[in-house]
């Protein structure tokens, strides 16, 4: 598969390797929960303990490990054994959306359910999820991601970079247009009908911006649940954010680039300009403390630069 993707989309790639299988589907599963893992062992497990805890009928729900760490978790998996039904699919890391869409085409339940394997979910994530669903397969339900207190520097500037983003795709005058991919809910029939997450994306990032477009151009709606809390382990060092960044201003460019071959007419580019960022700035930093804030608000020409680089180079790359 290449990264240019002017063919079209395929649904669902193999990977070189056939997955590895530890348990069958559940029979009458209500939700999957779809982790994939990628060299994180620690915080997988902390992931996973965090599942283990759901107030959520544990008979109801399943845990879809696509493993793609070099070598495989088997070791975190076995831990785990006897508290979840945790399936274990090992795959080769052909990206966010490839990945996650294997977790998807396997699972048993009738809702899907995406984390991070960096995230760690309050015991009513699952639950809180459903509720807000109301079991209308027309709903993408999103949950509130926020950091651990006493989180480094890096780490808080991520998390302002994702409230600003919520604030700006997400105002309060009007529907809600993105959630974010690493902790949302929706129907597995819905999902797969849609053909998944883009495989164009490859190893890039925003697949989760162009599935929102799609799931609302589709009759469907995005729900924001902020009862549903995952701490998120955000990059922690300076070249773990500009990287991460990045890879977010590729995906942007990728994400772009589909939208014109598309011919989108519904769904325009928000573009997120001077002015509008210091008003979304502003309710982020007042929770901070004056010295945070300050470094914060010091920090943010870097995530613009490292994002804008990543644009460019991507659309200089793509011609």
């Amino acid at each position: 598969m290449t990264e240019t993707g002017k063919s079209k989309r395929p649904v669902f790639t193999e990977a070189g390797h056939p997955p590895v299988r530890t348990a069958p589907p559940v029979a009458d599963c209500d939700v999957s929960v779809v982790v994939v893992t990628w060299n994180r062992e620690e915080p997988l497990r902390r992931c996973l303990e965090s599942l283990a805890a759901q107030s959520f009928p544990h008979d109801r729900m399943e845990v879809v490990l696509v493993d793609v760490s070099d070598p495989p978790v088997r070791g975190v998996v076995a831990e785990f054994a006897n508290r979840l039904c945790l399936r274990h699919e090992v795959f080769s890391n052909q990206g966010v959306a490839i990945n996650r869409n294997h977790g998807a085409r396997v699972a048993g339940g009738r809702w899907l359910a995406f984390i991070d394997d960096d995230c760690v979910a309050d015991s009513e994530w699952l639950t809180e999820l459903m509720r807000e669903a109301r079991d209308d397969h027309r709903a993408l339900v999103g949950g509130r991601i926020t950091i651990a207190p006493g989180a480094g520097l890096w780490a808080i500037v991520g998390q302002v970079v994702l409230d600003v983003v919520h604030a700006h795709f997400n105002p309060s005058s009007g529907p809600v247009t993105f959630l974010p991919g690493g902790c949302i809910l929706g129907s597995r029939e819905r999902f797969l009908a849609l053909e998944g997450l883009d495989a164009r994306f490859g190893l890039l990032g925003a697949e989760d911006r162009d599935l929102c477009d799609r799931w609302r151009e589709s009759g469907g709606f995005l729900s924001y649940c902020p009862g549903a809390v995952v701490l998120h382990d955000h990059r922690t060092t300076l070249r773990g954010f500009v990287r991460q960044q990045f890879n977010f201003g590729r995906g942007a460019c990728r994400y772009r680039a589909l939208q014109r071959q598309r011919a989108r007419q519904a769904a325009p580019v928000r573009r997120l300009a001077a002015a509008p960022l210091r008003s979304l700035l502003r309710e982020p930093l007042q929770k901070l403390p004056f010295w945070r804030a300050l470094q914060v608000r010091l920090s943010v020409p870097v995530w613009r630069l490292a994002y804008a680089s990543g644009f460019l180079w991507q659309r200089l790359t793509e011609g």
